[in-house]
């Protein structure tokens, strides 16, 4: 009987086939998990139509190309995404098996380039590793960690399997840590650390510091081309922006055309044009303002109002007033003395486990605008996306003006970019709008930050390092090293 089943599998064509099937079934957790929708119930249906697809229009690639990439159903297309993952994942099963047969590393290696792959394809899509997939991982992990340590299988043994965990953890912990510190904000999602910290219990202690570098070298590559695109975006959508401002603002012009000629009317707004002269760059004249600040007619709410302007500044209030307190320790001891004591408001950051319709029904608008702005700055891609979609549903559809503030931030997402197109066409002719329109033009030319999901290019420098790890890692010592 144990020969029957190795002979009916322990062959490429039939790996492939099962490859392509599971392939399909993919498709259906990277659609379904980041909706945090059931996996195994409805059955596969139609994205437009909601129609069931009958088996025999489920066949891996075959199907999509016998179908013209439309639904039978509707005629409305099917992305060419779900063959290309259907492809890919047979191909990659095959791989594997004529890497190394019909054995325990094989079942190990399909597994975890089937989880890779779907955290991948998420983790491009919408920024985030949904739980349930690292928790997949980490059962894989603890599964191969089993194996090795009763039947050694492996090129590396059971401690380094354990210390590579470990040391996949505290290597990507400390690189969010400084990044943060440097950058004042999250250099690396949480999902990262767990993605490498699992991964390393897999590929072993000298293959994680492998597999981060290749990473960042995958990252650098395709970073650069979003960049230039965005670049050249930019430019073409100031342009849009500002041809459609009706009305001069003074303290705007400066910001969008780098005039001199704005004189602050008072205190608040020359606390504003601080801000603004450090967001230009202009550090030295920023200084000498706020060296011969006279802060007596402010108040405590003025400071707090300019530190928490959506375009003005850095990422939020909180950070804003850390970062003033500092610069008038420095340059100005009256007005420090003033708002050292100062009381900071901030929404907190919610769980997503709690950050339901109940809760999100129960906040203001402009709350919910804060905690989606808290929720970007601060690497809460999920939760953001939860405000988001609650934004954009029938409660605030009279709202545009605040809804397209909100969908500035959040160009990167395909969803939020065509909600903002969509909103934008309404109101491109709207005089009561220039000053949003400013106020988009601004954070376009200042603020916009090309998003990098650093997942997919870890997870490919994980699969090279699990096959190929320890031979290049030979191969580095013997021919680079020399010893």
């Amino acid at each position: 009987m144990k020969n029957l089943i190795v002979a009916t599998f322990d062959n490429w064509y039939t790996v492939l086939l099962f490859g392509l099937l599971y392939g399909s079934f993919l498709n259906v957790v990277i659609y379904r998990i980041p909706k945090g929708l059931s996996i195994s119930y409805p059955p596969s249906n139609c994205p437009s139509c909601k129609s069931n697809i009958n088996f025999y229009d489920n066949i891996p690639v075959l199907s999509w190309l016998i179908l013209g990439g439309k639904c039978r159903s509707c005629k409305n297309k099917i992305s060419l995404l779900y063959p290309i993952i259907e492809l890919i994942h047979g191909l990659g099963w095959l791989s594997i098996y004529l890497l190394f047969g019909f054995s325990i590393k094989f079942f190990i290696g399909i597994a975890f380039f089937s989880i890779l792959l779907a955290i991948s394809i998420i983790d491009l899509k919408t920024f985030t590793i949904p739980v349930k997939l690292q928790i997949s991982l980490l059962i894989l992990a603890i599964i191969n960690l089993s194996i090795e340590f009763f039947y050694p299988y492996y090129d590396y043994s059971f401690m380094n399997l354990l210390i590579g965990g470990l040391t996949g953890f505290a290597l990507t912990f400390f690189i969010s840590f400084i990044g943060k510190l440097i950058l004042k904000q999250e250099a690396l999602g949480g999902g990262d650390i767990f993605l490498l910290g699992y991964g390393g219990f897999l590929i072993g202690s000298y293959s994680v510091f492998l597999s981060f570098f290749l990473g960042s070298i995958f990252g650098i590559i395709f970073y650069i081309i979003p960049t230039l695109k965005n670049k050249f975006m930019k430019n073409k959508e100031l342009k849009l922006l500002l041809s459609n401002i009706k009305t001069k603002n003074d303290f705007y012009e400066f910001l969008v055309e780098d005039s001199d000629k704005y004189i602050p009317s008072d205190s608040k707004d020359e606390l504003r044009y601080f801000f603004a002269l450090h967001m230009k760059q202009k550090t030295v004249e920023a200084t000498k303002l706020l060296s011969e600040f006279n802060s007596k007619s402010l108040k405590d709410s003025d400071v707090l109002d300019v530190c928490d302007e959506d375009i003005l500044g850095y990422n939020d209030q909180i950070f804003n007033l850390t970062f003033l307190k500092a610069e008038a320790k420095k340059y100005n001891l009256p007005f420090y003395d003033l708002i050292k004591d100062l009381a900071s408001e901030r929404i907190e950051i919610i769980t997503s486990k709690n950050l339901d319709d109940t809760f999100l029904k129960s906040k203001s608008l402009n709350e919910l605008l804060k905690l989606n702005k808290i929720s970007q700055y601060s690497g809460y891609t999920e939760e953001q996306i939860k405000i988001e979609n609650f934004l954009l549903g029938e409660r605030f559809s009279d709202h545009r003006d605040y809804i397209l503030t909100t969908l500035a931030y959040i160009f990167y997402t395909d969803q939020m970019k065509s909600e903002f197109n969509r909103v934008y066409k309404m109101i491109e002719n709207d005089e009561d709008h220039s000053i949003l329109f400013y106020k988009l033009a601004i954070y376009r030319q200042y603020f916009f930050r090309t998003r990098l999901p650093f997942g997919p290019h870890l997870s490919a420098g994980m699969l090279i390092s699990y096959f190929f790890g320890k031979e290049l890692i030979d191969l580095y010592i013997n021919n680079i090293l020399g010893f």
